[in-house]
């Protein structure tokens, strides 16, 4: 029998700390997730020429540096998947215990008998638009936190005023870190003319506004540019997912096996184009009154604002409302 080339490899990563199986090691290794750990990662790896693939999950920020130093190096490929991917895969082997050497260990088998989908390294504009995109979602979110606390303090006629106005405070500098971050992005924008193309037609389907498209754009930049509609909408986690079991038949619910911050992204617009005239609202009533769930025309609407802005990305094309809903069409269209 042929001597395999490539050997296998599953990475788990965490903050400062990265846990390594390799076909042919006899236990899982450490290294430090920083440069000094990610070259003898490498130089462990690639001894003696070997090829070798390697497996790590998207896991926000920490596995980015070590995916882009492997795929930098001519002996490593590396696939990035999602961690609900291998959280399937992990409880399918029938393993019970969740620690970072199991997790390893799982990564490798992953690497080794599942279809490998090589990571391509995204570029400095598509990555500066992630982090300021990222930074900016997460600001919002700490915006919203502090308004429920200062709302949770306001009910109270026992609030000491000192409290009051140490979140008052908080608010306003998140507020102003929240304009620098916006007036960053818009100089970037205006500083890439292809990204600036790109965001405006974004802007031109119903709902989507500025920020959204920006979101959207840091996500598809990242992306196989050679998904299609079905591939983006399990991206995204917006796929149905069927539950049925014997005679009991439930309500269908989406999958959520994906990005939560594009979820999260697309819910506003979505609510906002179900009350703007036009195809999309259509499409909203249409679905929800079939369903008998606002809400479900709701979902429906994410996918379909999801599916819409991705096929502009790849085609460069503006918003056209006949594509959505094509004229005389009566049955409600899917999503």
């Amino acid at each position: 029998m042929k001597k395999r080339t490539e050997i296998a490899a599953g990475i788990d990563t965490s903050r400062s700390t990265l846990w390594v199986m390799a076909e042919g090691q006899s236990e899982v290794r450490q290294y430090g997730n920083d440069d000094v750990g990610h070259r003898a990662l490498i130089a462990d790896l690639t001894r003696g020429g070997r090829r070798v693939r390697v497996v790590v999950e998207a896991t926000g920020t920490y596995h980015l540096d070590l995916a882009m130093a492997l795929s930098n190096h001519r002996l490593c490929r590396v696939s990035v998947i999602n961690p609900r991917s291998s959280k399937h895969f992990h409880e399918a082997q029938n393993r019970r215990a969740k620690t970072d050497t199991v997790d390893a260990k799982s990564l490798c088998e992953y690497a080794r008998r599942m279809e490998f989908v090589e990571w391509t390294q995204p570029d400095e504009v598509a990555l500066t638009l992630r982090a300021l995109t990222r930074h900016q979602a997460q600001l919002t979110k700490e915006r919203t936190r502090a308004k429920n606390h200062a709302h949770a303090l306001d009910v109270s006629k026992t609030t000491p005023k000192v409290l009051h106005d140490m979140v008052a405070r908080q608010l306003a500098f998140i507020d102003s870190e929240l304009e620098q971050v916006k007036a960053l992005l818009d100089q970037f924008v205006a500083d890439n003319a292809s990204l600036a193309g790109q965001v405006k037609l974004l802007e031109t389907i119903p709902g989507v506004g500025r920020t959204t498209a920006l979101h959207l754009l840091s996500a598809f930049l990242l992306l196989d540019q050679e998904m299609g509609a079905k591939e983006i909408t399990a991206w995204a986690g917006l796929d149905p997912r069927p539950q049925d079991s014997g005679t009991v038949e439930r309500r269908r619910a989406i999958s959520k096996r994906g990005s939560s911050r594009i979820r999260a992204a697309l819910y506003f617009p979505a609510v906002t184009a179900a009350r703007m005239e036009g195809p999309l609202r259509q499409f909203h009533e249409r679905i929800a009154d079939r369903k008998g769930l606002p809400m479900t025309g709701i979902v429906a609407l994410m996918r379909k604002i999801l599916t819409v802005s991705w096929a502009i990305h790849r085609t460069g094309s503006a918003w056209d409302a006949t594509k959505v809903m094509p004229a005389g069409r009566s049955n409600p269209i899917t999503a």
